[in-house]
């Protein structure tokens, strides 16, 4: 989390996103290894955690609108290098 507020204090913001993104979507795969899940793919950690954890109202949907945006906003900067100056 320091390294990522530095980066940020010093005007370097893709970086950012990157890490807290990352962050956020471990903890999500974390939790999903005690269902023994897995996936290849981030929509695939994402759809099983909306579907298994959000709708059934064992964790707020806040939760998951987090992470979808937070996933949004490192696609975004990881892949538009024009994000940061918007």
């Amino acid at each position: 989390m320091l390294a990522a507020k530095l980066l940020f204090d010093n005007n370097h913001f893709a970086q950012p996103l990157n890490r807290s993104y990352y962050a956020i979507f471990h903890a999500v795969r974390s939790l999903l290894a005690f269902d023994k899940f897995d996936s290849k793919k981030h929509s695939g950690i994402i759809s099983y955690f909306i579907n298994k954890y959000v709708r059934s109202g064992m964790i707020d949907e806040n939760f998951s609108q987090m992470l979808t945006k937070a996933q949004r906003l490192r696609l975004d900067s990881d892949y538009d290098e024009l994000i940061c100056c918007r």
